[in-house]
């Protein structure tokens, strides 16, 4: 998200992109201003040892000269999950990022970690997962696609409730069936349908999702999956740099 003001401009998250972190920028120029801009970059530091933040700036600096200094499509100058992953210095695993989730952890987690939740699960089930952008994603929030068999898979709609009894409506088996003709025109595979949610799903939505031939997976599933497949906080931070 970037943030323009007159004089300014704040990027309170990364382009992974320099030349569209550049085209963000040039904007405050576009509307006519003929004074100094300040861009600011808000990011976290420690001492002792290099943040997510750095590690992104580094990378975005060096792909900002490569592309200052050579003519190649804007999509090259992206830095890539690959090589972000890369970069990470290694770090010793503690007990709780290698100690299985727990449904009530699961609970606690914001909604984007909950779709990596969601994909690292699955991820254990044997399928190779993708996790939709996080904004336009067309209504599907993981890509699961079966080991050797990548012509049928997954479409998956995650709906978190942090309240206890807090439930979910129709709205997310509306928000799947809507992405289905897309992911399969994109990625030529047919794909069954699938919501999941920690809570459960109202009565209406369950119905509805049964008349749609929409797989709902709820609590009592999660819990009985994470028996069977456990999955960490490791699993988990690996998940979210499966995007496409």
């Amino acid at each position: 998200m970037s943030l323009f003001f007159r004089f300014g401009i704040i990027h309170y998250s990364r382009w992974w992109n320099p030349a569209k972190e550049d085209q963000a920028s040039d904007r405050v120029y576009r509307i006519g201003q003929n004074r100094a801009v300040h861009i600011y970059l808000p990011m976290a530091t420690h001492p002792q040892f290099q943040t997510f933040d750095v590690i992104l700036h580094e990378l975005l600096e060096r792909k900002r000269q490569l592309s200052q200094g050579t003519l190649f499509p804007t999509e090259q100058a992206e830095v890539t999950p690959k090589e972000f992953l890369e970069s990470l210095q290694p770090i010793g695993v503690t007990d709780e990022e290698s100690s299985p989730l727990t449904i009530e952890d699961v609970d606690k987690l914001e909604p984007r970690f909950f779709e990596a939740f969601v994909a690292a699960l699955f991820n254990k089930q044997g399928y190779y997962v993708v996790l939709t952008p996080y904004s336009g994603d067309k209504g599907a929030d993981v890509i699961a696609r079966q080991r050797g068999n990548e012509t049928e898979g997954l479409l998956i709609q995650a709906k978190h409730r942090r309240q206890t009894g807090g439930k979910a409506d129709r709205h997310a088996v509306d928000e799947i069936l809507a992405a289905k003709p897309y992911y399969e025109k994109e990625y030529g595979t047919t794909f069954q349908l699938a919501v999941i949610t920690n809570r459960e799903f109202n009565k209406p939505a369950r119905r509805y999702s049964h008349s749609q031939q929409v797989e709902t997976y709820e609590r009592k599933e999660l819990i009985e999956n994470l028996k069977q497949y456990q999955v960490t906080w490791q699993d988990v931070n690996k998940c979210q740099f499966y995007t496409n």
